[in-house]
């Protein structure tokens, strides 16, 4: 016998589809199986290509002002053009992306960021306007919900992350989805090699080898038995920071109307100026670990002759904001102890 198959790899991406159910196509809601090639395809590890061909040189992709830096690796050839972020949802601003779209602009990349659903609404709505692609960032808001429907499910395609630090791990890779069946398919070719099994091992095209492996799917499965779990208990440590830090002077990001959050990760902004930096040590004399929000990616040195001033609020929220510990492993008794610290500190 020289393969025994990858029946691991093929259930956890029927499981993951039964586990993100929702909207797919127009306005049909989506129930049920797919058939026998189901629309969501695995990846292994991490690539930087764009999986819309064709394009020309260096389109204009619309992003926001402060998410992680691997988002824009995905981009390749594209041109990522920024747009500030809404001051009380930390997501990409509607209302400012038309203002930036030329004749040349082709996809509109919205991050759900630290699990919080965008105005899918909205976004849609101006894709829909100038006929372009939407290639949503899911890769922290698994299991989060924008007027029912599951965040990664909208657009053109939508992008899970199982990093270890993730809702969910497969120890890394991840899950690309969407409608377009053909892009999928080269998404999954280029994954495997870009190889033409039906030649053998010939190689149309320069592929890769992220495929995930059997044993990392295994993992994945049993952690997608513990998804709503999960969500759960980080939606439960969020309400619990929630109560006990609405009067210490910090204030929460903010879901959007009709939308539901996971919190992967707990953010705050600190009211009053204080060091950030300071805040940290103080905490972690405590024992208790934070970490920054994402620093603007304008300040990165490939994208400093962006004008700064042109996002305000992605900078706000950096200077003045905190990640709390959010992880699963941590306890209720645990975050209300970090509750307590931070109001003596705060005063």
């Amino acid at each position: 016998v020289l393969e025994e198959g990858y029946p691991y790899i093929e259930k956890i991406v029927r499981n993951f589809h039964s586990n993100v159910k929702g909207k797919l196509s127009g306005d049909l809601p989506y129930e049920g199986e797919l058939g026998p090639e189901p629309l969501f395809k695995l990846f292994g590890k991490k690539h930087n290509f764009t999986v819309i061909e064709n394009l020309p040189s260096r389109p204009p992709m619309l992003c926001p002002g402060c998410p992680h830096r691997e988002f824009f690796k995905a981009l390749n050839e594209a041109k990522p053009v920024f747009v500030d972020v809404d001051l009380e949802t930390w997501n990409i601003d509607p209302e400012k992306i038309e203002e930036v779209i030329t004749e040349r602009t082709k996809a509109i990349i919205p991050v759900h960021l630290y699990g919080n659903p965008c105005n899918m609404d909205e976004i849609m709505s101006i894709a829909r306007k100038y006929n372009l692609y939407v290639i949503e960032d899911a890769t922290e808001s698994l299991g989060a919900k924008y007027k029912g429907r599951f965040t990664g499910t909208f657009g053109n395609f939508g992008c899970f992350s199982f990093n270890g630090n993730k809702l969910i791990t497969t120890g890394g890779g991840g899950m690309v989805v969407g409608e377009d069946e053909k892009r999928l398919e080269h998404i999954k070719f280029l994954v495997n090699q870009a190889r033409d099994s039906s030649r053998g091992y010939y190689h149309p095209e320069v592929g890769f080898n992220y495929r995930m492996t059997n044993i990392e799917a295994a993992l994945g499965l049993a952690q997608m038995e513990r998804l709503q779990e999960f969500v759960e208990k980080k939606r439960s440590f969020n309400k619990i920071y929630q109560e006990e830090l609405s009067k210490t002077g910090v204030i929460f990001q903010k879901e959007p109307a009709g939308a539901e959050s996971p919190w992967w990760l707990t953010c705050v902004m600190i009211e009053k100026k204080v060091d950030i930096g300071a805040l940290q040590k103080e905490l972690l004399k405590e024992g208790i670990q934070t970490r920054r929000i994402f620093t603007p990616i304008v300040e990165c040195p490939m994208y400093r002759d962006e004008q700064r001033e042109r996002y305000k609020n992605s900078y706000e929220i950096y200077e003045r904001g905190l990640c709390l510990p959010s992880s699963c492993l941590n306890s209720e008794e645990g975050v209300y102890f970090v509750c307590k610290k931070l109001r003596e500190i705060l005063g």
